[in-house]
C-alpha cells in the first residue's frame, strides 16, 4: 500500500502532506495477515503452479542462479531475480518498502548484476 501511495505522489496526484497522511493511515490500519511474507509465498506458489501447468518441473534454484521475477511480485531491497535472461538486484530508496514493478517498468529500482557478481554469489533468494 505504501508503495502505491508513493507512486501517486510521484505522478503528482497527491501532495507530500497527503502522502504522509495516507501513509500513516495505512500503517494504522495494516493487517498482519496481509503481510509481505504471505504475498511472497503466494507469488512463489503461483509461479510453481504455472510452471507445472505448462508441463515443466519445479526445481529449486542453484547457487548463483536466481528465481525469475514476475511483474507485480513484491521484491525487497537486496533481493536478486532473473528478468528476461539477465540477473538483477532490487535497489530501493530508503523510503520505499517493496518494488512491484519489473526492471523494464521501473529501471531505477533495479541494478543489473555483472557476471563477476553472479559468479561470486553463493546465495539463493526465494
Amino acid at each position: 500500500m505504501l508503495d502505491r501511495i508513493d507512486v501517486m505522489l510521484g505522478h503528482g496526484r497527491i501532495t507530500i502532506e497527503q502522502q504522509q497522511e495516507l501513509a500513516q493511515l495505512a500503517r494504522d490500519h495494516a493487517k498482519p495477515e496481509a503481510s509481505l511474507d504471505v504475498m511472497q509465498a503466494l507469488a512463489n506458489l503461483n509461479e510453481r503452479v504455472s510452471r507445472l501447468e505448462k508441463g515443466g518441473t519445479v526445481n529449486p534454484p542453484t547457487p548463483g542462479k536466481y528465481p525469475e521475477y514476475v511483474d507485480g511480485m513484491p521484491a525487497k531491497n537486496g533481493q536478486r531475480y532473473m528478468w528476461k535472461g539477465e540477473a538483477y538486484e532490487c535497489t530501493l530508496p530508503e523510503y520505499v518498502k517493496v518494488c512491484t514493478f519489473s526492471p523494464a517498468r521501473y529501471p531505477s529500482y533495479w541494478r543489473k548484476l555483472t557476471p563477476e557478481e553472479i559468479k561470486l554469489s553463493k546465495e539463493v533468494l526465494p
